[in-house]
């Protein structure tokens, strides 16, 4: 069955934040572990990261909370929690908008919480919302809930009262769409100065009906109103100083995150560095082994040299003569010892042929295979990790990116971390290079061992199972007939397809997987996106301990590289 990369990308966790915070404050942060590790999270998950999760996923949190939660009314308390909190950084610029503005721009934002959901707008005025809402997936009651205590308590960002809100439809109970209508009531600040002149104005009239005489009762309801301007003056002063403090931690934040970013790049170019002097190196030692030859065979004459080039016709000819007359001699004495002996001779004649078929052949070829110094590789840190890359890598644009653990994913694997950061980086790189807007989507998971026979498929010997990298993004895609051609490098006359593609970080990945017993799987669509899979095994094969493994690259697509149809193709 074929699957859409950007499938498991529904909902972003952002929509959850007010129910985890609930979870870790009021029922504990192991019940917050518990209720994510059963949708195959991580608590850290929920921390208003852009963390991307499926439908299914979404609806299996509500169920936990919904038990947890014990009756409805606790369960609609439960999203209402902490709710300004949950805006996030936009909370300090709620100021320069009106609710009515906020609603509007967030029925155009939707596809910032939802990949699968959209809002239309009905109505909009300055104290009442009406919109619709439509999902291509089967919603839950309990999701509508979730969803109407956000907006109903959009409000009160502005301190002001939860919105009243009326459901005239709910995809839940069979509808098309859900339908909401909203109303609610602004603070009016002119409200208190009003309330100390008629305050001002009782006081004034109670005087003036105790002493008819007294002239000065008229300053009275002046000096009531000038007395809540003044209270609601020192209000907005302190509300302001708590802005320009929020506001200040804001920017520390902004600036947090830009240093992480530069650090990551910084990161990213020192593997690069540290990778090209691994080839320099091994380009020097190679080098000074062809010039040690080079200067031994200076003193040689001409025939000597030609001797050598004859070198492998020379052999060939008596293992030619000892194989046929091995066979004749085998016609003769098919049975008994003598046919037993002959055959052993012609077998190891085959042998002698094919050793030196592959000793000229290790002489002269260059495999392009690195030296490996494999260790323990934690999985459960690379989350994180391959989350930070990510942001820096499409840091400023408008792509979501999504990064989480199952628990299929193995707790370690043991590789070389240059060749395995090499893989990632370049599979990175490459759906950051080719996605201009949408999602990227990193799924770590695993596969278990082939077992003792290994994979006959894919020739590739058995082990202890796998790491599966699957990273899905919505770019350009490529176009069928062409997937097959992304892993050779790109001609030098053909014009790269993207600034700084230089057409050969697929062929390296493929090389350096072939080397470590891994393999790629790769589903593509054109203006829809691509989706790779890359799997590294939990332990190295043992053949690779200490040997190069001699192929070139076409028979290396062949045994690693697994391209898998998409939708409508």
């Amino acid at each position: 069955m074929s699957e859409n990369p950007s499938a498991t990308a529904d909902y972003s966790l952002r929509i959850l934040w007010s129910a985890a915070r609930w979870l870790e404050d009021i029922k504990g942060r192991q019940q917050l572990e518990g209720v994510a590790a059963r949708a195959g999270l991580r608590a850290a998950d929920f921390n208003g990261s852009s963390v991307w999760v499926s439908h299914g996923q979404v609806e299996n949190i509500l169920k936990s909370v919904r038990e947890l939660a014990g009756d409805e009314e606790t369960f609609k308390s439960v999203f209402a929690y902490r709710f300004r909190e949950s805006y996030g950084a936009f909370r300090h610029m709620t100021w320069a908008i009106s609710q009515q503005q906020m609603n509007e721009a967030a029925a155009k934002m939707s596809k910032v919480i939802t990949g699968v959901g959209e809002f239309e707008v009905l109505s909009s005025a300055r104290n009442a919302f009406s919109f619709r809402y439509r999902t291509r997936r089967p919603e839950s009651r309990l999701m509508c809930i979730s969803r109407q205590v956000a907006w109903a308590s959009a409000p009160t960002v502005w301190g002001n009262p939860p919105a009243q809100l009326t459901e005239a439809s709910c995809v839940a109970n069979g509808d098309d769409y859900c339908e909401y209508h909203l109303r609610w009531f602004e603070r009016s600040r002119a409200l208190p100065i009003v309330a100390g002149s008629l305050l001002g104005l009782g006081v004034a009239a109670l005087v003036a009906g105790l002493h008819a005489n007294w002239s000065a009762w008229p300053a009275l309801p002046l000096f009531g109103a000038a007395l809540a301007y003044a209270r609601e003056l020192r209000r907005t002063t302190a509300q302001n100083l708590g802005f320009a403090q929020q506001l200040n931690e804001v920017t520390r934040e902004l600036g947090q995150t830009e240093a992480e970013t530069r650090s990551e790049i910084v990161a990213l170019h020192q593997r690069q560095r540290e990778w090209i002097r691994l080839m320099e190196q091994q380009v020097t030692e190679r080098t000074t082994t062809l010039e040690q030859i080079v200067d031994g065979l200076d003193g040689l004459q001409q025939s000597r040299v030609s001797s050598i080039r004859g070198f492998s016709h020379d052999l060939r000819n008596p293992l030619f003569v000892v194989r046929g007359n091995t066979q004749f001699l085998l016609e003769r004495f098919k049975d008994g010892d003598e046919g037993d002996a002959l055959r052993d001779m012609e077998i190891a004649a085959v042998q002698i042929e094919a050793m030196l078929s592959k000793l000229m052949e290790v002489a002269t070829a260059d495999t392009g295979f690195v030296k490996l110094v494999s260790q323990p590789v934690p999985v459960a840190p690379l989350a994180e990790t391959f989350r930070r890359r990510l942001k820096a890598l499409v840091h400023g644009r408008d792509i979501k990116v999504s990064v989480f653990c199952t628990r299929e994913a193995p707790e370690q694997i043991v590789i070389d971390p240059l060749v395995f950061d090499r893989v990632v980086d370049n599979l990175l790189t490459n759906a950051a290079k080719y996605t201009d807007r949408g999602s990227i989507l990193l799924e770590l998971s695993g596969t278990p061992g082939t077992g003792a026979a290994g994979s006959a498929a894919n020739d590739i010997p058995a082990y202890n199972g796998f790491l599966t990298l699957k990273l899905s993004d919505t770019g350009t895609g490529i176009p069928a007939p062409e997937v097959d051609r992304i892993f050779r490098p790109r001609p030098a006359n053909e014009p790269p397809t993207r600034p700084n593609s230089y057409g050969i970080g697929l062929s390296s990945v493929v090389r350096l997987l072939a080397q470590i017993g891994g393999r790629l799987d790769v589903m593509s669509k054109a203006e829809v996106g691509t989706t790779f899979w890359a799997h590294f095994p939990a332990q190295p094969p043992q053949q690779q301990k200490g040997s190069l493994v001699d192929d070139n690259l076409e028979s290396m697509i062949t045994r690693v590289v697994t391209i898998r149809k998409a939708e409508g193709t």
